[in-house]
């Protein structure tokens, strides 16, 4: 069950690298 959630969040997060976002908090 959880393959299938990590599949989507890998896709998505593919389409939309919202990666930069998380990155910020650091100084």
């Amino acid at each position: 069950m959880h393959r299938h959630l990590i599949s989507d969040v890998h896709e998505w997060i593919n389409k939309i690298p919202i990666v930069p976002v998380y990155y910020p908090v650091k100084p």
